[in-house]
């Protein structure tokens, strides 16, 4: 027993030598453990919480918020453009504000009489022979010489285009491209297909006629040039085509603005298409507006056609109606711990 009571006393006085600096602090394993799960379920929590970023923006007062959605008219679908849960905007919509769905484009052997030049006017004598036979080229064997000679310059710049983005999305996949191909995937087309499947309301802004009637309206020797253009220079316009896609699937507004003020090209054919671009939204706009006034209204439109200091989105929030955009920040991720998700603001 005395040994015993001296052992004890030989351990307090050599825990007293020690100074007065404090014990140190000692965790279990257990411990640990506890921590970490805690750490684990409030991060799963965080990005239960968490919306990815969308080109999406909330109009008016909540309790009949409209919506209107930066779509790009081929190159995407509504999969990777409008998820979960910003898809849910179209169920709590009274009806769906678009233009036509660009999967079912008028071939180009079926351009409306209307929008054709004249029969002297005839491309492969506009374009020459070599300029001529490189558009052969590139539109393939299909369309006939008596249907290509009428068709308006511009009407083919917009057909190329969409060989070169169809291009673009099959790199982005890993798989060669259909010679000749145009793309098929479309937001505003799915949106479209959404509509049907419901029964929900379509609002038409434009139509395929009123469409190619702008193109072939834009002047002769400015869509000249944008064709020989995209004739002379197909990995510069693949390259264009590729930076707006990668700009729209950021979901970053002000980068998808900078791409399609980029996309317009250059000199008169630039002028052109700006004009062209703001005469197109001119006359959208008395329609939606009067259907973002009426409420619950999914207003889906050409993404470069929304964003930018001249855009649409920024004409409806120039009127004082209240605008405010959906989703979580450009390029953000979700949180995978506490310290960062507090620094982005992610818990409330």
């Amino acid at each position: 027993m005395a040994l015993r009571r001296a052992c004890v006393i030989g351990l307090v006085v050599a825990l007293c030598a020690c100074g007065g600096s404090a014990p140190r602090r000692v965790e279990s394993a257990d411990v640990s453990r506890q921590e970490t799960l805690e750490e684990t379920r409030l991060a799963e929590r965080q990005r239960d919480a968490w919306t990815p970023p969308v080109l999406l923006w909330e109009i008016g007062d909540e309790a009949e918020a409209s919506y209107v959605h930066a779509a790009l008219p081929f190159g995407t679908t509504m999969r990777h453009a409008l998820p979960e849960p910003h898809d849910g905007a179209l169920d709590l919509s009274r009806a769906i504000v678009t233009t036509f769905d660009p999967r079912e484009a008028v071939p180009l052997d079926q351009v409306p009489e209307s929008a054709l030049m004249g029969r002297r006017d005839r491309l492969d004598r506009m374009l020459g022979a070599e300029e001529w036979t490189a558009l052969r080229a590139q539109l393939g064997p299909a369309l006939p010489d008596e249907s290509l000679r009428r068709i308006p310059p511009m009407i083919l710049v917009e057909h190329l285009v969409r060989v070169r983005m169809a291009e673009v999305e099959a790199e982005a996949d890993g798989r060669n491209p259909v010679p000749h191909a145009i793309s098929t995937s479309s937001v505003i087309g799915d949106v479209l297909a959404w509509a049907r499947m419901q029964g929900a309301p379509i609002v038409a802004i434009d139509t395929h006629e009123q469409a190619a009637a702008r193109l072939a309206a834009i002047p002769r020797e400015a869509s000249l040039e944008g064709l020989r253009d995209a004739l002379a220079n197909v990995e510069a316009w693949r390259a264009r085509w590729s930076t707006l896609r990668s700009a729209y699937a950021s979901a970053d507004d002000h980068a998808l603005a900078s791409a399609c003020e980029a996309s317009l090209g250059e000199g008169a054919l630039a002028d052109a298409r700006r004009a062209e671009r703001a005469a197109r939204i001119d006359a959208w706009s008395a329609l939606i507006t009067a259907q973002l006034e009426e409420g619950r209204a999914f207003v889906a439109l050409p993404a470069c056609d929304v964003v930018g200091e001249d855009g649409a989105l920024a004409r409806i929030a120039a009127s004082g109606v209240r605008v405010r955009r959906l989703g979580a920040a450009p390029g953000s991720a979700p949180p995978r711990d506490l310290g960062r998700s507090r620094e982005a603001g992610v818990l409330p």
